[in-house]
């Protein structure tokens, strides 16, 4: 809209115009931070416990269907143990009971386990590489102009919001996606047997 004032009442309007122009700039750069957020990549949903052992005193074993050929529970896998504690009263205490206190206990080993579920992570961002993305954009925009003429004053203001959709997908890499795939299955498998590795230090250092 165009409308006319005396130029003397707009320089009295003027810190009021002046607030009215900070509070709408505000307003765009809210706007735009809110709808201008998109991830660039999406994270395909993995199941950690499917890809690194499921627990920090457990050793991981690659998933192949097969049954534990071993057969027997170990002993903090009996159905009691979660009901038991290790308490050192300065009476005999079994080997295995020390072993399974070391493994749950040792900052080493819980350090090991977290860092191949970070791998483990790593893949499930890599294999959002293969997934289309849906981008939403938003741009508003606020101007106002003032034209003085013959005393009077003519301002014009315009409002826009131009909202924008986007879907993107890739075609042809030329197979980068199948080598950060690869990469970072290969990391995870690493971080597996370092974390194997670390429970039998532990093991073998009690």
């Amino acid at each position: 809209p165009i409308t006319a004032h005396n130029l003397d009442r707009g320089r009295d309007d003027a810190p009021r115009r002046r607030r009215v122009v900070r509070i709408a700039a505000t307003g765009i750069v809210s706007a735009l931070l809110a709808t201008g957020c998109a991830s660039e990549r999406p994270y395909a949903d993995v199941d950690l416990d499917d890809l690194v052992s499921e627990r920090q005193d457990r050793p991981w074993r690659p998933t192949t269907g097969e049954a534990d050929p071993t057969g027997a529970p170990t002993d903090s896998e009996r159905p009691d143990a979660a009901e038991e504690t290790v308490r050192f009263d300065g009476g005999p205490t079994s080997l295995l009971r020390l072993i399974d206190f070391a493994l749950e206990r040792r900052p080493e080993t819980r350090a090991a386990w977290e860092r191949a579920r970070v791998a483990a992570a790593e893949l499930g961002i890599a294999r959002g590489a293969w997934y289309p993305v849906l981008g939403l954009e938003a741009d508003f925009y606020y101007t106002r102009e003032i034209f003085p003429a013959n005393g009077f004053a003519l301002e014009s203001d315009q409002v826009a919001l131009v909202p924008q959709i986007a879907l993107n997908y890739l075609l042809l890499d030329f197979g980068r996606r199948e080598a950060n795939d690869d990469a970072a299955r290969a990391r995870l498998f690493a971080a597996n047997l370092d974390f194997n590795r670390a429970l039998q230090r532990t093991v073998r250092q009690v």
